[in-house]
């Protein structure tokens, strides 16, 4: 994670119960945790990391065959597999309903493709919070209310947009939103 991602994270998760979607060795999970003051994390994979912090709850879980039954304030799904969308079990939007926020990152640009159309079907009628877009990967913020039809982050539109048979590869651009004529 980039030390931008890491600063605005200790602005936003400060005080917040954080569940980590997706977690595979915590690396990312233990970086949030030292920068930031939670109120609690939790960590969910399907397979259990060979060391846990004491200061980080763990819950193995096969997300593509079970939802998780507590909630917390964030969701945090960094890099978010596309399992999910051929697997028959819950869907993204099950996953991530309930949470207040949700915090992507990934990237979708130079022949990546991360986060399945559901996943983003999930997110696309939030609010956006803040998008921090990096050549490595990009953070958007997500709130609860619902959002403006213009608010288009680039990095959501071309990850939908990776899954058509006719997609392009995108370059990285530091424009945090489309225009209105870019999303046709």
């Amino acid at each position: 994670m980039i030390t931008e991602h890491l600063q605005y994270l200790a602005k936003v998760v400060n005080g917040k119960t954080i569940y980590d979607f997706g977690c595979g060795n915590l690396e990312r999970t233990t970086k949030i945790l030292e920068a930031t003051k939670p109120s609690k994390v939790v960590a969910v994979d399907q397979r259990k990391p060979a060391h846990i912090p004491k200061s980080i709850e763990f819950v193995e879980m096969d997300m593509s065959k079970t939802t998780p039954t507590t909630i917390g304030d964030i969701a945090f799904v960094s890099w978010p597999i596309n399992r999910l969308v051929f697997s028959g079990g819950p869907a993204w939007e099950q996953v991530l309903q309930p949470y207040k926020e949700i915090i992507y990152i990934g990237n979708n640009t130079g022949g990546t493709c991360c986060g399945s159309p559901e996943f983003w079907n999930a997110v696309s009628n939030r609010e956006v919070l803040e998008v921090l877009p990096d050549i490595k990967e990009t953070l958007i913020h997500y709130g609860s209310k619902p959002r403006e039809e213009s608010q288009v982050p680039a990095e959501e539109f071309y990850g939908i947009d990776s899954w058509k048979p006719e997609a392009r590869i995108y370059q990285f651009t530091t424009d945090k939103f489309l225009t209105p004529r870019e999303n046709n």
